[in-house]
């Protein structure tokens, strides 16, 4: 077809050419090895893009957050292509108030990404359980958030997705960003655009 190009992916996995039909997700269940090396503990939660586990990475003997990626969007390729973005851009920004992505990989059907785990809640649960917060503690999240986003935008890195749902806080007070899934470099045209 005229001014049409085919653009060939490959994959270090093979994906069905068809997304999926929606289907109820599989929870894993305490005990369960995912990949011969990360043992699910505990539920913490779930999202729109699937379910965050709590899990200890065998080989080196930590506890990580392990985010299994929801069946059908998981089998979409952009998707992949995106958690793949997620990790890459993730992986550049090093600061104490953001949150590490370790790994992506697939054990049989699922796709997951391993990270650091943070024991704590989220600063949307943290408001809806305590309502608005005092000056001084708002003003101190907010300034951890302004230099974990400052490290960030050094490497080129813009979040896009900054809401109090992906914001982790410690009982102690310090604050973390999370869920660079929507996040996009500077210097590369990545998979969301404005509009």
């Amino acid at each position: 077809m005229d001014g049409e190009t085919t653009v060939r992916v490959v994959l270090p996995f093979t994906l069905p050419a068809e997304p999926l039909p929606a289907r109820p997700v599989r929870y894993l269940q305490p005990g369960q090895l995912i990949a011969g090396r990360y043992r699910i503990l505990s539920l913490v939660g779930r999202g729109g893009m699937g379910v965050v586990y709590r899990a200890q990475d065998e080989q080196l003997n930590v506890c990580v957050a392990l985010k299994v990626i929801r069946p059908e969007i998981a089998a979409k390729r952009r998707t992949v292509e995106r958690f793949r973005q997620e990790l890459r851009l993730a992986r550049q920004v090093t600061h104490r108030n953001a949150v590490r992505i370790h790994d992506i990989g697939q054990d049989g059907d699922l796709l997951f990404l391993t990270m650091d785990y943070v024991d704590g809640r989220s600063l949307r649960t943290l408001l809806d359980e305590e309502g608005p917060l005092p000056a001084e503690q708002a003003v101190e999240i907010a300034r951890q958030l302004a230099m974990a986003l400052d490290a960030a935008h050094q490497e080129g890195i813009i979040h896009r997705d900054i809401k109090p749902a992906n914001i982790l806080m410690t009982d102690a007070g310090r604050a973390y960003i999370t869920d660079f899934g929507v996040a996009r470099s500077l210097h590369d045209p990545g998979l969301t655009r404005t509009g």
